[in-house]
């Protein structure tokens, strides 16, 4: 991924993506035709990218993926009605 923060929580997330190597950050004040297509190469060439996606989304997987989240939000909001 290539990612450029703008706002809000945005700069956290990126700098962590980074810090696992599943992303290429760019500063959006550092953006142009000439570094934004260098960040685009140096995703689709750099294996580290790939690794770090997948130990992303393993991690996503080993805490129950998207179906888990979706039950855990919901009986948490079950309990809000109460």
């Amino acid at each position: 991924f290539v990612i450029i923060p703008h706002d809000k929580d945005q700069p956290m997330i990126a700098q962590r993506l980074t810090e696992l190597e599943a992303a290429h950050r760019l500063l959006k004040e550092h953006v142009n035709v000439y570094s934004l297509k260098e960040a685009v190469t140096d995703v689709l060439s750099n294996e580290k990218y790939k690794h770090g996606i997948r130990k992303l989304n393993d991690s996503f997987l080993e805490c129950g993926g998207s179906k888990e989240a979706i039950a855990v939000i919901e009986s948490l909001l079950n309990k809000v009605k109460l």
